[in-house]
This record gives C-alpha cells, structure tokens and sequence, in this order.
C-alpha cells in the first residue's frame, strides 16, 4: 500500500554482502523497529512515514519442555530483556 515493496523477494535473514553497495545510489529504503535499525552499520534516516505493521517474536518449545527449569529460566531471560528494549523504545509492546 505504501510502495515500499517492488520486486518479489523470499524472506531470509539480512546478508549484507548481498546487498550493501547494489544499489545504483546505494539508497535504500526499508521498514526496522526501533532495536532491529541499530544493528546496521552504515547511517540511517528516519522518514517521517508511519507504517501499519507490527512484528514479533515468539518461543516455540515442545509442550514436554514447557514447564522444564531450562526453558522457564530462558524465558525468564528473554521477557527480561524484552521489558528492557520496552523501555528504550516506546514502539515496543509486550504481549
């Protein structure tokens, strides 16, 4: 809808020899969250353009490991760090 997508693309993780440098004016144009815009090393803008999309991340364990002292210890550790971006970043929402 706002015609930031233009060509087909499978979905992977970002590989920045790849693409850092491909691109004719080496511009691009992308949607981040508020922690994920931080781990590029090259220098960001912010465009002034909101964009109706929400992301997440989910624990998926199978069901005999859910109540093991190994992962409610991990997903201790990751709510805490999830309330600590929070924190930081006012887009993030905890669920």
């Amino acid at each position: 809808e706002l015609g930031l997508w233009s060509s087909p693309c499978n979905m992977r993780r970002y590989d920045q020899t790849r693409w850092e440098g491909k691109a004719a004016d080496e511009v691009t144009v992308a949607y981040a969250t508020g922690f994920s815009l931080r781990q590029f090393p090259m220098p960001q803008v912010i465009l002034p353009a909101p964009i109706p999309l929400e992301v997440g991340d989910t624990l998926v364990v199978p069901r005999c490991f859910a109540e093991h002292p190994r992962c409610q210890a991990l997903l201790s550790a990751l709510k805490q760090r999830a309330r600590a971006l929070a924190e930081r970043h006012p887009e993030v929402r905890l669920g």
